[in-house]
């Protein structure tokens, strides 16, 4: 069964924005997720190869993997998805690939450097709209204005998420805010800079939110 790569969680709304992307280019993704009907309806519309499994059983998750080469997960929130994920791909040499915000997961995978090293695979988390395009961003920016010692990035997100984003968000109320600060995560208070921004169609209250970089 032949397939560019895995998108996992392919039939939520991230999943299913990766997978119409991936057809208009030509790819050809392996559909996948944990229920079977919304798989199986995706996959039939769009002529695709799919496949069901859980996250619950290691060798189950290394079976499905083990003849992929990259694996892009969409299924959120990547604090219960992406540990089961990436240690398969480490056990299978799969490539991985995700886009979660959640700084807490950028760290831990952070922290797979060496195994990841040794795997031969590549680990990388938040390609999606949070953690490589602003990093790449900030980098153009850095690039272009040499002599700058400070960045300030602001990001207008509209009112549209995911249901994957809104459990995320769910289990981060009550949770303080953080910064990295020399290299470390530090908690701060929720919220603890606020500013007037204009986006273009005016001022705009915005406040600080814990947001991962690499």
């Amino acid at each position: 069964m032949s397939a560019d790569f895995l998108v996992y969680g392919s039939y939520g709304f991230t999943g299913s924005l990766a997978v119409e992307q991936a057809l208009s280019r030509g790819l050809s993704p392996m559909l996948a997720g944990r229920r079977a009907e919304p798989v199986e309806r995706q996959a039939t519309e769009f002529d695709c190869p799919h496949r069901v499994f859980s996250l619950e059983h290691p060798t189950v998750i290394a079976d499905q993997l083990d003849d992929v080469d990259v694996l892009l997960n969409c299924a959120g929130p990547f604090s219960s998805t992406a540990e089961p994920l990436v240690s398969a791909c480490l056990a299978t040499g799969t490539d991985y690939i995700d886009v979660t915000g959640e700084y807490e997961v950028i760290d831990r995978i952070a922290d797979l450097d060496r195994d990841a090293e040794q795997a031969g695979v590549t680990l990388l988390p938040g390609v999606g709209f949070d953690v490589v395009p602003s990093d790449c961003l900030a980098a153009s920016i850095a690039g272009e204005l040499p002599e700058a010692t400070t960045l300030e990035l602001a990001i207008d997100g509209g009112t549209t998420i995911s249901q994957g984003t809104a459990k995320a968000l769910v289990e981060g109320l009550g949770s303080p805010g953080a910064i990295r600060q020399d290299g470390r995560i530090e908690h701060v208070p929720v919220a603890s800079k606020r500013r007037q921004i204009d986006f273009g169609d005016g001022p705009k209250p915005t406040m600080t939110i814990p947001w991962g970089t690499s």
